[in-house]
């Protein structure tokens, strides 16, 4: 009964945000879809749309393609993997996830910088993967379905852990 409770705990929380990541997403493309509306208001489009499909975008995809195989293993009895060498792959799998996510901050924080009045025209970026931050905001850009790729991923490697009684 306990384990039941907190898959349905488990479930609500991520359909609730693949909901909350889907609605900037969509409102985002909204915003650039109207952008002449919004442009002539003096409301800066890059603000909102750039947020919405470096950000909104792979974490809509990343927690619906984890949410739906959850789903499929209540329906259909199907089983994420239970080897030994799993826990190893899944804590790669969220290191990488966290970093690609991290990532995408300075980009999201240079966009936002025009929308708060801050003129700095420097480039905010984080010092330990300088190198790397350009090559994921163009993955992420050019291949957003990479994200879907690492939910069902996580999915399939058994996160998050259920703990042994």
């Amino acid at each position: 009964m306990i384990d039941n409770k907190n898959n349905f705990r488990r479930y609500i929380f991520a359909a609730g945000a693949t909901l909350f990541f889907a609605g900037f997403w969509c409102f985002g493309c909204y915003v650039w879809k109207n952008s002449s509306t919004f442009l002539a208001n003096g409301i800066n489009v890059s603000a909102f749309y750039s947020p919405a499909v470096m950000f909104f975008r792979p974490l809509t995809l990343l927690f619906a393609s984890w949410l739906l195989p959850t789903f499929m293993e209540q329906l259909c009895g199907a089983k994420p993997l239970a080897f030994p060498w799993v826990k190893h792959i899944r804590w790669l799998v969220l290191t990488m996830t966290t970093l690609c996510l991290l990532n995408l901050f300075p980009y999201l924080f240079n966009h936002w910088k025009s929308f708060f009045g801050i003129t700095d025209s420097t480039f905010v970026t984080l010092p330990i993967t300088r190198n790397f931050e350009y090559e994921i905001s163009v993955l992420t850009l050019e291949y957003p379905w990479d994200y879907a790729l690492l939910g069902a991923l996580l999915w399939l490697l058994g996160f998050p852990q259920k703990k042994d009684k």
